[in-house]
């Protein structure tokens, strides 16, 4: 089914703008899903002439996109710092439960 491009910007924004809760909630794959059904979508948007009456929707459309993606490469950033710390703590505490358990066990 051909969509409009109004209605194939509309998907892909929708769909770039469910990307925050899917880093929120730390679900790495389908984000991955989405960015990459993403990519298709924007190659079929891009695959067609543009008329002219669309054009200026479309720059704002793109400027959209680019700064929701600028939003969720620092959500991403900070997530991965979040997990590197989380991962810290869980080396630090298996650390401790062995030394604990090296004392115990002679």
């Amino acid at each position: 089914m051909k969509f409009s491009s109004k209605a194939q910007r509309d998907m892909i924004l929708a769909e770039t703008q469910a990307y925050s809760e899917l880093i929120a909630n730390k679900d790495w794959s389908l984000l991955e899903q989405y960015v990459k059904q993403r990519q298709v979508r924007l190659e079929e948007l891009f695959s067609t002439p543009i008329p002219d009456e669309e054009k200026p929707a479309l720059l704002d459309f793109v400027s959209e996109i680019q700064s929701l993606d600028e939003k969720h490469k620092e959500l991403i950033a900070k997530t991965k710092i979040s997990l590197a710390k989380e991962t810290t703590n869980l080396k630090s505490g298996y650390q401790a439960i062995q030394a604990y358990s090296d004392v115990h066990e002679q």
